[in-house]
């Protein structure tokens, strides 16, 4: 079996492990070193790896925006065949086609909003409830940048007329109950997902759920994103996890999951007002 070949079935194995959609190069190349398949480099994570992907022997390996954008690994299977030409370009030995065509369909990474253990198969740690997170006041969670999701395990909601939230600037964070009811969406846990340190910004995941705590307790904080978490009745038994992300952008990554969430449920997570 050729390089090439052993990349993409290690690729395909770990996003059938993390039920992820797709890998990025830093992601893979990390992974692929460490099973001793494609030496990464330090200085710069990923760069082995795409610079296979520039030369197309991974053809279903697309960018998010064109040329000089992130890339993107899905499974094999995102496609339904590879192609003759594919297997010529790659050098795949047949009876490697064979085996991925032959694969169970990969378990799509929208399947993580539906259970927790899914959620924890792709990587994210904490589940801690709300009270917990703010009575020690987050002392546990990484002091890195990353994503995080707010989940709700009791079947049917409540909601209160009122917010607990505090008034951040003088402005009250209560909600219409039409509002909320339209917002809910059934059959799935996350109900919010939230991210930490994108872009310019030097937020952590620690410092920003500290304040996203505090918010909930009443206090005039600037964490107005989210807030309706703070109108349901079981606010305080919400689970909150969470996954540090040290070499991606977090605000990225959260969009493409409003994304992928989105386009499983037709409408954004319940506390998500904007994409």
């Amino acid at each position: 079996m050729n390089n090439i070949n052993k990349i993409i079935k290690a690729i395909d194995e770990e996003l059938e492990r993390t039920c992820k959609s797709y890998l990025t190069p830093s992601e893979a190349n990390i992974m692929l070193e460490e099973n001793h398949i494609l030496k990464d480099r330090s200085e710069r994570s990923g760069l082995p790896l795409r610079r296979i992907l520039r030369q197309g022997r991974i053809p279903y390996a697309f960018q998010t925006g064109g040329k000089n954008t992130e890339w993107r690994i899905p499974h094999s299977k995102s496609q339904n065949t590879l192609s003759a030409d594919d297997n010529s370009k790659n050098n795949l030995d047949p009876m490697t086609i064979e085996e991925i065509n032959n694969k169970k369909t990969v378990p799509s990474g929208i399947e993580m909003f539906k259970s927790i253990e899914a959620i924890e198969k792709a990587g994210y740690k904490g589940f801690t409830t709300t009270k917990d997170l703010a009575i020690s006041e987050c002392k546990d969670v990484p002091k890195v940048k990353g994503i995080y999701f707010v989940l709700n395990t009791i079947e049917k909601c409540h909601f209160l007329t009122e917010s607990v939230g505090g008034h951040f600037k003088k402005k009250n964070p209560t909600v219409a109950l039409s509002e909320l009811k339209s917002n809910w969406v059934e059959d799935t846990i996350v109900i919010y997902i939230g991210q930490a340190g994108g872009g310019k910004s030097n937020a952590t995941l620690y410092s920003r759920l500290k304040q996203y705590m505090k918010f909930g307790q009443g206090q005039p904080v600037g964490h107005w994103g989210g807030r309706l978490i703070w109108q349901l009745r079981n606010h305080k038994d919400l689970l909150i996890c969470w996954k540090t992300t040290p070499e991606e952008d977090p605000r990225l990554i959260e969009k493409n999951l409003i994304h992928d969430f989105t386009k499983l449920y037709s409408k954004r997570p319940y506390a998500n007002l904007r994409g």
